[in-house]
């Protein structure tokens, strides 16, 4: 059969060629939240799904009830090492339900293995993670929207190609808002993802990312790529995008971008929980989330 629509005619081929995170973009597809019933044929209005991909999330160890009962996220003595360098030593902490969340720290610091860790990407841990009264597996991973930092995106793929791709994989993706957001964005609608600039393919991923009706937004440095002009537009498209009642979990660097919006902020450093609390309190002295965080962490840039 010929094949119009520029797509691997093969399962093979399509692992070869694609260049995304094939781990990343299946932390958040299971049988809750994804369809199952994908064709083996490519075509431009169907998900390429290869069975390598679409079974690699492990099934959940167990549910159980949060130890906080207004969390959406609770940890509990959670450790996490590489090798000899431990990242995470013993953390606890409760993340709240509806606020919008700053995950703050260095480089290094062990943001994006707890994100990891929250999506089911990572399992090799110790201690206890709960994401709405489960333990991270496929039954949280369809509460879960993510954004990692790195392009998953196929390059041969245009904006609207990747607009279906996700359409046809979550069952909760709202198609329409999603032709509306490429509009907002200025994005071209067949453009190939190769040809574009990195700030334009993070808007398109954040985009695939917020039009899900999800319960729990984790996005690891969402306007990283973004130039300064565009950061605060794309932290409005974030709040109006975001449903009622649900959370969001960002990490970032660009904290004074995002301070107007935080409802509360976790700091960690040097595997433990170094600050916790509400930006209200933290900043009801005068002090600026920004020039705290200074202040928590002067002491690694000091020569």
């Amino acid at each position: 059969m010929e094949n119009n629509n520029n797509f691997p005619e093969k399962a093979e081929d399509f692992i070869e060629e694609a260049p995304f995170e094939f781990e990343d973009l299946t932390a958040q597809a299971e049988p809750s939240a994804a369809k199952t019933d994908i064709p083996s044929t490519p075509d431009i209005n169907t998900a390429v799904i290869p069975d390598t991909v679409r079974h690699t999330a492990p099934a959940p160890k167990h549910t159980g009830k949060p130890v906080n009962g207004d969390s959406i996220i609770s940890v509990r003595n959670l450790s996490k090492s590489y090798g000899s360098k431990k990242v995470l030593d013993g953390v606890s902490f409760d993340l709240e339900r509806g606020h919008i969340i700053g995950l703050l720290g260095p480089n290094g610091s062990g943001k994006t293995s707890l994100i990891k860790i929250f999506t089911g990407l990572i399992n090799d841990y110790t201690g206890d993670v709960f994401i709405d009264g489960c333990r991270p597996g496929v039954i949280t991973k369809a509460k879960v929207a993510y954004l990692p930092e790195k392009t998953y995106l196929a390059s041969y793929m245009t904006v609207d190609d990747s607009i279906n791709y996700i359409a046809d994989f979550y069952d909760d993706f709202d198609k329409k808002k999603a032709m509306k957001m490429v509009d907002v964005f200025q994005l071209p609608h067949k453009q190939k993802v190769r040809t574009m600039s990195k700030g334009q393919q993070e808007k398109i991923q954040l985009l695939l990312v917020m039009c899900r009706n999800a319960e729990i937004y984790i996005l690891d440095e969402p306007m990283g790529g973004v130039d300064p002009a565009a950061r605060d537009f794309i932290l409005q498209a974030i709040l109006q995008n975001r449903p009622e009642g649900s959370t969001i979990l960002m990490s970032t660097h660009l904290i004074h971008d995002i301070e107007p919006v935080l409802d509360s902020i976790i700091m960690i450093g040097h595997g433990a929980l170094l600050k916790q609390d509400t930006t209200a309190n933290l900043t009801a002295k005068g002090q600026t989330i920004n020039e705290i965080f200074k202040e928590v962490f002067r002491n690694d840039w000091e020569f």
